[in-house]
């Protein structure tokens, strides 16, 4: 099984409505990719990746985090 998410956001927004001082665009990017693989129907095995970007009027868009993942799930019966 393999899936993947890709979010973008850009929001456009008036300054002068708002009482503090706000970017008039913002930006942001998220990624998530999963990939799983069945080796019988106990064991399980996953590989990951997940990514977060932002930016702004004056930021281009920066990578605020990156994580990389792997998980192994085994079933036994006693």
């Amino acid at each position: 099984m393999a899936r993947a998410i890709v979010q973008n956001r850009n929001v456009d927004r008036n300054p002068l409505a708002y009482a503090a001082a706000v970017d008039r665009n913002d930006k942001g990017l998220t990624g998530q990719f999963l990939f799983a693989y069945k080796v019988n129907p106990q064991t399980v095995f996953f590989l990951g990746y997940s990514g977060t970007s932002v930016g702004g009027e004056r930021l281009d868009l920066t990578t605020t985090s990156r994580t990389f993942f792997a998980k192994i799930g085994y079933g036994w019966r006693p």
